[in-house]
Order: structure tokens, then sequence, then C-alpha cells
């Protein structure tokens, strides 16, 4: 198990930075590169870029990252090949982080982790409630919920393979930091012990994050806490501070 980790995420469209609300509204941020420049001098753990344009890798502007950055980088969003993640890795990011593969292209997935190694290919998972509550995996391409992957079958599957990390996107609770689902949360990590799991969507404060870490979960991610003034209005591009850094370490 890595240490505990507390990681922006950043998404893009075409050259613009920006949050989406449960996998769905968008607010405009800025300029993604001034946003690494000041995620850089607040000093986070690590930064992830997500592309969510569906258009293929910006080689350029993810260059540009990769020389602007001083803490280790991540990229998902739009990689279709062995060759994409090479480019990527080889501008500088440390990992990419691979979504919708596992479950329209399995094989791809572990082509990537057998030529570049577990420790630079994540996993991304979506969760989406249906109308009776349950959590199955989410299409984000076709906006729909895949009835025939259930928490159980999900946690199948990963068994099959082994990279470096999970990370547990929550569409239902994205953007709205309104706090995280615990119960499921805990529900994935007794499940999934022997793996390395981050969790993504619904932070609210410094305690959401606190239960991760005292969860063993490898790390949270979060955007919007990171990316507004007390609302989804105000945009301040901020990160903890050096004393809350302490108390989650500590706790």
């Amino acid at each position: 198990m890595i240490f505990f980790r507390v990681i922006p995420v950043i998404l893009i469209d075409d050259n613009d930075c920006i949050k989406t609300i449960k996998f769905n509204k968008r607010i405009y941020l800025g300029d993604p590169i001034n946003i690494i420049k000041i995620f850089n001098d607040l000093g986070v753990d690590e930064i992830i870029i997500i592309n969510i344009s569906k258009k293929t890798p910006d080689y350029g502007l993810l260059k540009e990252m990769s020389e602007e950055s001083f803490v280790p980088l991540t990229f998902g969003g739009g990689i279709k090949s062995i060759n994409s993640i090479e480019k990527i890795l080889s501008i500088g990011f440390e990992k990419v982080i691979l979504n919708s593969c596992f479950y329209n292209n399995f094989d791809f997935l572990k082509d990537a982790i057998k030529i570049f190694g577990s420790s630079s290919i994540s996993l991304s998972i979506n969760l989406k409630k249906n109308l009776f509550k349950r959590f199955y995996l989410y299409d984000h391409l076709k906006k729909k919920i895949l009835k025939n992957y259930d928490l159980d079958k999900i946690f199948q599957t990963i068994q099959e393979i082994h990279t470096s990390e999970i990370c547990f996107n929550f569409v239902d609770y994205e953007g709205t930091r309104n706090g995280y689902d615990r119960k499921i949360i805990s529900k994935i990590i007794s499940s999934l012990s022997n793996r390395n799991i981050l969790i993504n969507g619904g932070a609210k404060n410094l305690e959401d994050i606190i239960f991760l870490k005292n969860l063993k979960c490898s790390g949270a991610l979060a955007s919007s806490l990171f990316s507004f003034l007390n609302s989804n209005e105000s945009i301040l591009i901020n990160y903890i501070s050096e004393n809350e850094r302490n108390l989650i370490q500590n706790s």
C-alpha cells in the first residue's frame, strides 16, 4: 500500500479546463496550464488530468502540461491504442488511467498492463445508482448504466488484472460537494482490501478526506473542493493547507 494522497483532478475539453456536475453540467474554470501552475505552487501531491472531449489526446497540450508540472501527472481519456500510451508516458506522464476498455475492450487493458507494467496503468470505474439505489457500472460515452455489471461482477472482473490503482468515480455525487456515500465506499474497500483504491465524487470537507485515509484508501480525488470558494459559483483554485495535510496524515 502506497502513502495516502490528496489529488486534484483537472478535466479538459479541447484547451479549456472545466468542471462537471454529475458528469453533466459544465462550468468553465480557465486555462489548464495556468491551473497546473497554481497547483504546483500550492504543493499538491499529484495531478490527474482527464480528457472529456471524446477526441484523441492533444499531445502538444500534454507536453506543455508535463513541462510545467513539478509533481507526478496521470492522464486519461481518449486513449485507444498502445502507441498512444507510449506517447503519453514518453512526454513525462507517470501513469495513464483507462476506463471504457474495462467493459468494451478488456484485452486492450490486459495488453497495456503487460507492455508497460502495472505501475504505469491505472483503472477508472464509473458507478451510478439505478432507480432502486443499486450501484452499477456506468458508460459515460453512451450515458447509460450497464446492468450486466453490478458491484459483484465489477469486483470479480478486477481480480483478473492488476493495475497500479483503481479509481471509483461516483457519478451521482461528482461535483456536488454533498459528502461521500460512506456505506458503499466501505464495501468497496473491504471487498478489494488487497488493492490500491482511489475515491472520486462528493468530497465535502476535510472530514471526508480523513474518512478515506482511515479506511486505508490510497487517496482522495477532488475537483470541486479545490476549484471553488464555498460553492460552485465563485472560482478559486485551492488545496489543503500544511496544517490540514498534517491532520490527515496523523489521523
